[in-house]
């Protein structure tokens, strides 16, 4: 065995002593992946006093296991037995500052570290000095994550300045740590030390128009970037033309500038720069104010994107006119697999120009389309669904769509044959989507056994099956618990019983 995974099994504290107790039968791992287990800190001291057994391990993931201090403290003392480490992942624990603190003066005994992954650790600006103090040790390190920690403007200061011992970097995240304007300034200042990074996470960091600005200006020491992600940052229009009018990789694959407030001129601006990052495949602009101007902008420059995969507009007052303008834009950027544009009040009438050039985009895997006052206009999209066979995710929550509609929504479904989500939620044809996604699946996969438990369907849903009930002739399961059908959806169903001969069981409980 070189590979030990028992990921999401929740084997405890218990489990993680008996594993330890035989690791001496498989001296060759490689590999130990135990990613949410409920270990904590004792069972990784019983892991801990046996990695010893395992000196060739190159893997560990500890993801999700509620440890603490005692436990990275128990780690540390042990990993001079595993020299050969390569990929230490403790994110979502809570080894704190003086956690990390004791891993970081082992580092000495794992030269050949690569990847450390400390998501959501409770690491403060104690914990990121002693982290950055011992990144000479780890000169191999090419991932750091750091994100959704407690560390402020001194911690990213400490992190900068140690970053040119590390010059393999290629992925630095430190998203959702609120490193401030002066924070960002010490990190873009030193970014010439890691000239191969490829991927910078910077989520809701507070970085501000001035933060952005200094990032921006040097960029241009990152030439092999392929994402950028820099949503939640309060960029705000001047910070997002800034940047726009900055950005200039042939490698950019992503650009995350989602809640940000750009406005009509940053889109004007960002739009201007698609053709200094024309291998785009991300974009997410969501809740920026755009606006009907704003967009008209972006869409006039998407032929400068054409291997765009997903865009993301939602929340941005499109309206419309708006969704129209995106609507004839569609042809320009083919190879779509997601878009979302929830929110943008594009209502009965705006949808059917964007449906009706679903056909540019054969490719388009999901769609998102809540909170949009689309109403009747669902049929529109419902008439073209035979132009996206390939979608698998179809969101209308919150869309003023009834019985009706919803029913002729489902009808059409027999043209996406991977369809794995069907969303009406907040609709009154909710039971609709219910049990239309479960017949379909069912049909599909040759089934036998339909559940739909404490679904709510009703006596509404419970019509709309039976009337169906030919399409599964081979039906051996039937379990409506928990649905309040009444008396008069019973004797609908009892009524129909006769098209599913071979059932053989039928729960109403």
């Amino acid at each position: 065995v070189s590979t030990q995974s028992t990921w999401g099994n929740k084997i405890g504290i218990n489990g993680a002593k008996l594993l330890a107790e035989n690791l001496h039968f498989i001296p060759n791992l490689n590999t130990l992946n135990l990613h949410y287990n409920y270990i904590n800190d004792e069972g990784l001291k019983y892991l801990a006093e046996s990695l010893h057994y395992v000196p060739n391990l190159t893997v560990l993931v500890l993801y999700d296991n509620g440890i603490g201090e005692p436990g990275a403290i128990y780690l540390a003392e042990k990993l001079h037995h595993i020299s050969n480490l390569q990929t230490l992942d403790l994110d979502d624990n809570r080894i704190g500052d003086n956690g990390i603190k004791s891993i970081a003066e082992k580092f000495k005994y794992i030269p050949n570290l690569q990847h450390l992954k400390l998501y959501y650790n409770f690491i403060g600006e104690v914990g990121a000095q002693h982290l950055a103090s011992q990144l000479h040790q780890v000169s191999n390190l090419q991932t750091l994550s750091l994100r959704r920690n407690l560390i402020h403007e001194n911690g990213a200061k400490h992190i900068a300045e140690e970053l040119h011992h590390v010059p393999n970097l290629v992925t630095l995240d430190l998203d959702n740590n609120r490193i401030g304007t002066n924070g960002i300034m010490h990190l873009a200042q030193q970014l010439y030390n890691i000239p191969l990074l490829q991927r910078l996470h910077l989520d809701s960091s507070r970085i501000g128009e001035d933060g952005v600005r200094s990032l921006a200006d040097h960029l241009h020491y990152l030439p092999h970037l392929q994402i950028l992600s820099l949503y939640d940052n309060d960029i705000s229009e001047n910070g997002a033309t800034y940047l726009a009018q900055r950005l200039q990789f042939t490698n950019l694959e992503r650009l995350d500038l989602d809640d940000n407030q750009m406005g009509e001129n940053g889109a004007r601006h960002l739009a201007e720069s698609f053709s200094r990052i024309p291998n785009l495949k991300s974009l997410n602009l969501d809740d920026n104010g755009i606006g009907v101007n704003g967009i008209k902008f972006i869409v006039d420059h998407l032929h400068h994107i054409p291997n765009l995969q997903l865009l993301h507009l939602e929340d941005n007052q499109l309206g419309e006119i708006g969704i129209k303008y995106l609507a004839e834009s569609l042809q320009h950027i083919t190879n779509l697999k997601t878009l979302s544009l929830k929110g943008n009040s594009i209502g009965e009438n705006g949808i059917k120009p964007l449906a009706e050039n679903l056909k540019y985009v054969p490719n388009l895997e999901e769609l998102d389309l809540d909170r949009n006052g689309i109403g009747p206009g669902v049929k529109s999209i419902a008439e073209n669904l035979n132009n996206v066979p390939n979608l698998q995710i179809l969101s209308l929550i919150m869309n003023d769509i009834d019985d009706v509609t919803a029913e002729y929504l489902a009808e059409q479904l027999h043209f996406l044959l991977n369809l794995k989500r069907l969303n009406l939620r907040g609709n009154s044809g909710d039971f609709v989507s219910i049990v239309a996604m479960k017949l379909k699946n069912c049909i599909k996969s040759r089934g036998i056994n339909l559940n739909f438990r404490g679904r709510e369907i009703g006596e509404n849903g419970v019509n709309y099956l039976v009337d169906r009930l030919h399409q599964v002739p081979n039906l051996e399961t039937l379990d409506l618990g928990g649905n309040l059908i009444g008396r008069n959806g019973a004797k609908v169903l009892a009524n129909k019983l006769n098209l599913i001969p071979k059932l053989q069981t039928l729960n109403l409980m």
